[in-house]
């Protein structure tokens, strides 16, 4: 066995280890990865979300019950990428993207919810070698899980209670360790799972009054189960599913002043879990796994009031505070005897819609506030630390971005916006640098929405896209030695142009500003005639902490609008960057841009 692949069998076998906290051996298990908390918001209170209701876009993780919709037709999107483990390994990573829908009438007392979830969890891609060090081909190994959650809740009018109940239906996938030559295949699983569950809510109003301080106070108690259904297929052989129980409680209060301003929000919450797959021994040599039923070792009294840890059953729990709806500081841990996990959490928040309520009250404009009625972002980070010493999991960080639009129609007419374009595209883009002559163009795709008219602005156009810019490197050859790398920077940019109509087209031009989201690495390697491809992804974090990175792009566009005023029209433009991608060398983003945009009028 080459000494790489046994390297990395050793990282999946900690990593199974590590997130499977029962007595089973190593493969009896599967699908652990499921296991594996991903909300930053709600790992920043000790993971926990079952019983507390929150409007956080990976609660049906938890809880496919926990969910929570305004009134309206509401949007919900973000995507995340988390380093896994980084203590033994820098390319294991936990992927998440969520969509979410929301929907309530305004006199209704029902409200719903669709949620789709992708999981993917990458351990990586290794060279495979021989006992002579010559590659021989590519180890890799994957997990992901695609799920639909649909919760369907309800708000009593006469009485102080909220009740919702929902499901998860899951796509598991697995490919474990099969090599560019064929020579090692452990296997793949392609099973079905789901979820269930229930929340209820109390939330109350200690007054009506229009004007001063009120206070809301919501205890809340929920129960999910996971991962239920059959067991985790490999070839001919099976494993039991990781099926586990949830049971939380919470108490949240908050402050409101006038009606309308959260000055203060407290929130306290426990939550208890325990793996529903036990071995039963029928005879000293003869073991058998069957799934518990219901709660299975969680007991109400000894676990969530007063938090005792016990074998079988982890606890998490956790606190957090927050100012003005803006800023919230959360402080967790989660307790795993049996699995030998004791982590702390630390970790914080912001909510765009608080700052704009904060800044309607303090200014007297209401535009402020009317805008948070339809667009909102939210930012959650949080970093987990272990009493153990050199813990794998010490120094995991989560974070994501949320963004959310709410009601459509209503935020164009809001914005007195007439128009609205939708548009996809191709970039061909590098980087100015005089130091690195090898590089190339790279081919990447664009998407977005823009708004010609802005705010009623004649001439005056305003756009969001997302914009896969960066370059290539082809090192040079030698006898044996050679290679080349791909750089995708991925950015999130928005845009505010000057238009200036012609005969058959406009001009258009103006600042263009960009946020990093993350960066794909792809190269290609090759010893003599054996040559291998890996591909990894950075952080935007870890682009500017570790790799000397700007995480901002400011540079300037120019182009011209062929037939603006058509349903159907392209736009061709150039993009000059006027900051470094590297801090350490002159390296500016430019691109070329063409586009294709779909104009929609509105009467």
């Amino acid at each position: 066995m080459q000494f790489l692949l046994k390297k990395q069998i050793f990282l999946y076998t900690l990593l199974i280890t590590l997130l499977f906290s029962r007595v089973f051996a190593v493969g009896e298990a599967g699908a652990v990865f499921l296991l594996i908390s991903p909300s930053p918001m709600l790992n920043g209170m000790g993971g926990v979300g079952a019983g507390y209701p929150v409007n956080d876009i990976f609660s049906s993780y938890y809880n496919p019950a926990n969910s929570f919709a305004p009134i309206g037709l509401t949007y919900y999107a973000t995507k995340n990428s988390t380093l896994w483990l980084p203590n033994i390994s820098d390319n294991i990573y936990l992927k998440n993207k969520i969509i979410k829908v929301s929907y309530r009438l305004k006199k209704s007392p029902f409200y719903y919810t669709l949620t789709q979830f992708k999981t993917f969890m990458d351990l990586g891609n290794q060279a495979l070698t021989n006992e002579n060090g010559e590659i021989v081909g590519l180890s890799d190994a994957s997990m992901k899980s695609t799920s639909i959650s649909y919760a369907f809740g309800m708000n009593f009018r006469n009485f102080p209670l909220r009740v919702s109940i929902g499901r998860t239906d899951k796509k598991v996938k697995q490919h474990l360790f099969n090599s560019s030559n064929q020579m090692v295949i452990i296997g793949n699983s392609n099973d079905k799972l789901y979820d269930i569950g229930i929340l209820v809510s109390f939330p109350y109003s200690t007054t009506k009054k229009r004007k001063g301080i009120s206070t809301q106070i919501t205890p809340a108690i929920g129960f999910s189960q996971s991962n239920r259904g059959g067991n985790i297929h490999f070839g001919d052989s099976q494993d039991p599913a990781p099926r586990f129980a949830r049971l939380g409680i919470s108490l949240s209060v908050n402050m409101v002043l006038d009606n309308k301003l959260k000055i203060l929000n407290y929130a306290i919450a426990r939550e208890a879990g325990d793996m529903l797959a036990e071995r039963y021994w029928e005879s000293d040599s003869v073991s058998v796994i069957r799934y518990q039923s219901g709660t299975g070792d969680i007991n109400f009294k000894n676990h969530l009031i007063d938090s005792k840890t016990s074998h079988h059953v982890s606890i998490s729990q956790g606190q957090e505070l927050g100012f003005m709806n803006t800023i919230f500081f959360r402080k967790g841990k989660f307790t795993d005897i049996d699995g030998s996990i004791y982590s702390r959490y630390s970790g914080w928040g912001f909510n765009l819609k608080g700052f704009l309520h904060l800044a309607s009250h303090l200014t007297n404009h209401k535009k402020y506030s009317q805008l948070s009625k339809f667009i909102n972002v939210r930012y959650n980070q949080v970093v987990e630390s272990s009493n153990e010493p050199e813990s794998p999991r010490d120094g995991i960080t989560y974070q994501n971005f949320t963004f959310t639009l709410k009601n459509p129609g209503r935020f164009l007419e809001f914005i007195n916006q007439k128009q609205i374009s939708f548009f996809a595209g191709q970039i061909r883009s590098t980087i100015i640098n005089n130091d690195v002559s090898s590089r190339l163009n790279n081919s990447g795709i664009e998407y977005g929405i823009e708004l010609p008219k802005f705010m009623n602005s004649t001439g005056v156009i305003t756009g969001i896209r997302y914009a896969q810019m960066g370059f290539k490197l082809n090192s040079p050859d030698d006898v044996y030695i050679s290679g080349d790398l791909k750089v995708t920077l991925n950015y999130l940019r928005v845009y505010v142009y000057k238009s200036y109509e012609f005969a058959g087209f406009d001009f258009q031009t103006g600042p263009d500003f960009g946020y990093l989201i993350n960066v794909n690495l792809t190269s290609k390697n090759c010893f003599g005639e054996n040559c291998y491809s890996s591909s990894y992804t950075i952080s935007g974090d870890k682009w500017t902490d570790e790799n000397t990175g700007n995480r901002y792009d400011i540079g300037w566009s120019a182009g011209i609008r062929l037939f603006p005023k058509s349903e159907y029209s392209m736009g061709l433009d150039y993009y000059y960057g006027f900051s470094n991608v590297i801090n350490t060398a002159r390296s500016l983003n430019t691109s070329f841009n063409i586009r294709f945009y779909w104009n929609i009028n509105r009467k």
